[in-house]
């Protein structure tokens, strides 16, 4: 009877030492008091059984609008709970009229898919200005700050509290590169776009495209913006006003760590390109020991997302590049980016056994080594390895 107590006490012990999951509500900042946080502090989940969830936030000043959130699980965006039809899965939650509310977010999870619900019940009457607090939020290049809808500097001004204006000065911008910006309204980072907003939906349906600016040389520009809420229209000029020198930069790639080492990590320096000298950059990652199935990547430049490129023609919803690797084994991947047609592919090989690195030299003089690593000379004819690309030498 002692040792079956004892089993008993272990076990409950155990049960009871099974770390509990948080969730979180994450979302826009007006609804939450803090702009899509899945780590909150203060938008956490109380629960008296595990399964059902709830949140209340009180006095929540808001205007008549769409509002959007989700349910997040300790701490992260793995895992989140959502549904909506907004294209990124987020719940909507409708508001008809200016007012403060009481809104009761519940999470139910006995069921086979979870359930997320947001009800709002109107306690008040509306405090504060009715103008709309408009932020541009985007590239580093454009607002100092990369993609931050807090930065006050780049908050828009009006007279009228329907047409908002900004403009940038003396801001150096690249030929061709595509800068991205939102339109953030009252924390709303789904402001700037999709039916019934700032435009419509993409070609790959998603319902809030990134806004882009481009230019056909380089050069200091100056930049208006001007977004009209009423009629849900928005404008972009930009004017040269000077020249510019473009900085080499550096590209890296970012993606999956099963391919790369570490997951989608901007600042992984090992995944630094090399320069080829042919007007391709180059990475190779050897011995990279990996599952059958498809594995997505990005080039981006200087360590930033504000300047990434994938291939659009992938499928992928992000425009990501895709590795399809057919055979779970052993392979050398190598990745090429040319920045002048922004073409992005990466092959993988069987591992290689005879060659471990070849030194970079001149296109036209470095020396050419055969499958097995030995060196060859230009009599040569067949498969061959020079600066680290394999090439038919017929």
């Amino acid at each position: 009877m002692k040792k079956i107590f004892t089993l008993l006490v272990v076990l409950a012990s155990a049960l009871g030492m099974q770390a509990q999951d948080t969730w979180t509500i994450a979302g826009d900042e007006t609804l939450m008091g803090e702009g899509w946080n899945p780590a909150s502090t203060v938008n956490v989940m109380t629960t008296t059984d595990n399964i059902h969830y709830t949140l209340v936030k009180e006095n929540v000043m808001l205007k008549a609008s769409s509002y959007y959130y989700k349910a997040c699980v300790n701490g992260g965006w793995e895992g989140a709970v959502g549904n909506g039809g907004d294209g990124d899965g987020n719940m909507e939650l409708t508001i008809a009229e200016n007012g403060a509310y009481k809104i009761t977010f519940s999470l139910d999870l006995s069921g086979e898919s979870a359930s997320l619900t947001a009800e709002a019940t109107k306690t008040g009457e509306y405090e504060g200005s009715l103008d709309a607090t408009i932020i541009l939020a985007g590239a580093t290049a454009i607002f100092g700050k990369s993609w931050d809808a807090a930065a006050s500097e780049n908050m828009m001004t009006t007279t009228d509290g329907v047409h908002y204006t900004m403009q940038k000065s003396d801001i150096t911008l690249e030929a061709l590169v595509k800068y991205e910006f939102k339109i953030v309204i009252d924390g709303q980072w789904n402001g700037n776009a999709g039916e019934g907003k700032f435009g419509s939906k993409d070609i790959e349906g998603k319902d809030y495209p990134n806004i882009e600016i481009s230019v056909a040389e380089n050069g200091v520009y100056t930049i208006n913006f001007s977004v009209d809420i009423e009629a849900k229209t928005f404008a972009v000029q930009t004017t040269k006003t000077g020249d510019a020198e473009i900085a080499e930069k550096t590209w890296t790639i970012a993606g999956q760590a099963a391919i790369l080492g570490s997951d989608w990590n901007k600042d992984d320096e090992s995944n630094n390109m090399t320069d080829m000298k042919d007007g391709t950059f180059q990475l190779v990652k050897k011995a990279v020991t990996v599952d059958a199935g498809s594995y997505t990547y990005k080039v981006l430049a200087n360590h930033s997302w504000d300047e990434n490129y994938g291939d659009p023609n992938s499928g992928d919803k992000d425009g990501n590049a895709i590795l399809e690797i057919e055979a779970a084994g052993t392979y050398d991947i190598t990745f090429v980016f040319n920045p002048e047609s922004r073409e992005l592919y990466a092959t993988a090989d069987a591992a290689s056994t005879g060659i471990n690195t070849i030194k970079l030299s001149d296109a036209d003089s470095a020396v050419m080594f055969n499958l097995q690593g030995q060196r060859v000379t230009s009599s040569f004819r067949g498969i061959a390895i020079k600066n680290g690309r394999k090439m038919i030498v017929k």
